[in-house]
């Protein structure tokens, strides 16, 4: 997913460290319809990283902040949080750490907003929970198939 206009997606925002799960339910939501934009898929060799990750922000229908201890220490990931915000974006808070607590930086953004606790549920369950959160349409994620020749 590049994040070009016209495109409708979900910008990612996580912990690098937290790559492992994030890429599991990245693919996995992308299997159910869901275009997503994460930075290791979308910002290319010679790109402008930061320039990137905030026209991708801009552009995103929703923002996925994926909540850890790892993403509560991250700059990048507090960055990201105040463009979305900046740019009005609507934040779903994802916990995938139910140790996390929420750092100083983080809170007052995410004052009043209903997390999604995927701590401690399966992969397919995570999925649908984020995506009924979001509330958007997805695509059909199976190519159509071809029209049957009449049979002469």
């Amino acid at each position: 997913m590049d994040g070009m206009a016209g495109d409708e997606y979900v910008f990612l925002s996580y912990s690098r460290r937290d790559s492992a799960r994030v890429d599991r339910l990245a693919e996995a939501l992308a299997n159910a319809g869901l275009p997503v934009w994460r930075d290791t898929q979308s910002v290319h060799g010679g790109d402008r990283w930061r320039t990137s990750i905030v026209s991708a922000i801009q552009g995103a229908d929703a923002f996925l902040l994926f909540v850890s201890p790892n993403a509560m220490e991250s700059d990048n990931v507090r960055r990201e949080l105040t463009v979305a915000e900046e740019e009005h974006r609507r934040v779903v808070p994802v916990l995938l750490d139910p140790t996390a607590k929420i750092a100083d930086d983080f809170r007052y953004s995410l004052a009043g907003v209903q997390y999604v606790d995927v701590s401690s549920v399966k992969p397919d369950r995570a999925v649908a929970m984020i995506l009924d959160a979001l509330q958007l349409p997805v695509r059909d994620p199976t190519p159509p198939r071809p029209a049957r020749e009449p049979c002469a």
